[in-house]
């Protein structure tokens, strides 16, 4: 099916995967639509035999229809969408717009995907398991309790909008507002696009790139094993087998280091102290070295010198192996490293806001945050831990999950750092064996018998999620002494059924959601069970913030605290891992 101008363009096709030399369309007596091929077998259909079909239409707007006597749909082509969104269609929660694998490939691209989620519209790449690299959130109040979304294209704007009345849209506008014929296509190199017919030019032209992202933001942009920086794409440092050689003759401390298949770009120590003007601009003190701003290629980034470098070195390796072959849109991107003599340094893509600790605790001038972007917040650090305990080829547990270590992009997007103290867990182990490390105040009872799972990372999630409903620290000493502990607080108003005393006073938005957040409340609850065999999957965590399951009822209210009774060093970074992301 295209648009009948003398520059044809294909905007949906029923068989894109098997596509024949010779076929026969028909539209049977019984009220289905038949594709055949050149010997009469059937490729594809409506498979709308006995649905009372009377007749068929292709509508102005490019929608195939059949449709019964009363003129209702029974089968359309709209909701069926290959790579492209006509005006006035919809994409529904569950559809997805798959690209051409080229140009001239119609076949299906198994690299990208774009669909819609309960909370926006996501573009996912990959598939083992497929990682979204965009997101745009829907900027509509409990949208999961007022009907299924969909992001429609209409007039020039996408719309993001719920299926139950009242109808509430919030649109982008995107191009201008001229009315003509346009089309969207999601396209094989990750970008979704908007074209417009020019009779002066009697051709389609290009009007706007949706995304509106950097170049650098979209997957493969550079191919497997080029750097994309400021929109260019250039070679790995020093990548070159002749160089590697040289190396590995020269001094068999730096063969450790040599540029490997799969590793992030290695930066010369010279380029970074250039890149951060001598390290003068300091963003904070973290685990294990100090960050600092810096500007590489036009784009800022975070610099984490790290301390103790003169140990480690082979494990440093690979972690920074491991840790640059993560990619997802809630982890903090690791751009390059710096191993050169006794200097190690990470480089981190900037976070603008900053750490989450920043807009949860009350300060001076404190404007607290919505109960739509705490949500929001409580999500993305829910899927951030989802990929690393169950989608990466090792488990990982991150073990020192707090908002010090939850950093925040311009639009409050949440993304998981600092593995400074990371844990691999190989898929046969049950557990691992490990001394006692992390933050007081959000450690799992398990700690005392150092057998470890990923389940340490679920508990201390569900301390995270206290602070940001409360708008305050789990241990906060100003406080009366009844109230000192959060989770002790939290253990007296469950069982006095005052659970709405738990919400932030500070949000008059936050109460206008109770409901919502004492369920969400109750989710915390279930991360916080003492027997670690009784807690959530972080994956099922997911789907109780994206409204496809509800929380265990039956929960054990006794949460075991471990900070008062325990003192933890964590002074010396432990040999398995020394990364740590900028805080």
């Amino acid at each position: 099916m295209d648009y009948s101008y003398s520059a044809t363009t294909v905007l949906w096709s029923a068989n894109r995967d098997h596509l024949l030399q010779t076929a026969t369309l028909n539209f049977t007596a019984d009220g289905d639509l038949l594709l055949q091929d050149i010997h009469g077998n059937p490729v594809w259909s409506t498979n709308t035999s006995g649905q009372s079909v009377a007749g068929i239409t292709l509508t102005d707007s490019g929608n195939l229809v059949l449709f019964d006597h009363n003129n209702h749909p029974v089968w359309q082509s709209f909701d069926h969408p290959t790579d492209c969104l006509l005006p006035g269609q919809r994409l529904v929660e569950g559809m997805r717009l798959t690209p051409n694998t080229s140009a001239t490939e119609w076949s299906a691209s198994n690299l990208f995907y774009l669909t819609v989620l309960f909370d926006g519209l996501y573009a996912f790449a990959g598939s083992s398991p497929p990682q979204p690299y965009y997101h745009s959130y829907f900027d509509v109040e409990n949208s999961k309790q007022k009907g299924k979304p969909y992001v429609s294209f209409t007039n020039r704007s996408l719309g993001s909008m719920l299926t139950l009345p009242p109808a509430v849209e919030i649109s982008e506008q995107i191009g201008n507002t001229t009315v003509s014929f346009q089309f969207l296509r999601f396209e094989s190199d990750g970008h979704l696009r908007l074209y417009e017919w020019k009779d002066d030019l009697q051709q389609w032209s290009l009007e706007d790139d949706v995304f509106k992202m950097d170049a650098c933001g979209y997957p493969s942009v550079c191919g497997d094993y080029g750097v994309c920086s400021n929109g260019q794409c250039i070679c790995p440092v020093a990548s070159d087998t002749v160089s590697v050689r040289r190396r590995l003759r020269k001094d068999d401390d730096e063969n450790d280091f040599s540029d490997l298949a799969g590793m992030p770009t290695r930066f010369d120590f010279k380029v970074l102290k250039v890149a951060t003007q001598d390290f003068s601009n300091k963003l904070g003190q973290g685990g294990f070295g100090s960050v600092f701003e810096g500007l590489l290629h036009n784009e800022r980034v975070a610099v984490k010198c790290l301390d103790r470098a003169d140990s480690g070195r082979k494990e440093f390796l690979a972690e920074v192996q491991t840790i640059g072959s993560l990619h997802h849109i809630n982890l903090v991107r690791l751009i390059g490293f710096c191993a050169e003599k006794s200097y190690r340094l990470l480089v981190f893509e900037y976070m603008p806001r900053g750490s989450l600790d920043m807009w949860i605790y009350k300060r001076d001038n404190f404007v607290p945050l919505d109960w739509h972007t705490r949500r929001k917040i409580i999500t993305d650090i829910a899927r951030g831990l989802s990929y690393l305990h169950e989608d990466c080829r090792q488990r990982i547990a991150h073990l020192d999950i707090k908002p010090q270590n939850i950093l925040l992009d311009e639009n409050f997007n949440a993304k998981i750092a600092d593995f400074g103290l990371a844990k691999m867990i190989d898929r046969g182990e049950s557990h691992v064996m490990t001394r006692m490390r992390g933050t007081p105040g959000y450690m799992a009872p398990e700690w005392l018998t150092s057998q470890i799972t990923e389940k340490v990372d679920v508990y201390s999630f569900g301390i995270v999620v206290m602070e940001i409903i409360s708008g305050r620290k789990n241990l906060d000493y100003s406080q009366d002494e009844s109230s000192v502990q959060l989770i002790i607080l939290l253990q007296d108003k469950v069982k006095n059924d005052l659970l709405e005393d738990m919400i932030d006073r500070s949000s008059d938005d936050m109460h206008l959601h109770k409901e919502e957040v004492i369920e969400t409340i109750k989710l915390a609850m279930w991360c916080l069970q003492s027997d670690k065999n009784r807690r959530p999957e972080m994956s099922t965590v997911v789907k109780v913030m994206e409204g496809e399951r509800s929380v265990e009822s039956n929960l054990d209210y006794n949460f075991f605290d471990l900070s008062p009774a325990i003192t933890v060093d964590i002074s010396n970074p432990p040999v398995v891992s020394v990364l740590s992301a900028p805080r």
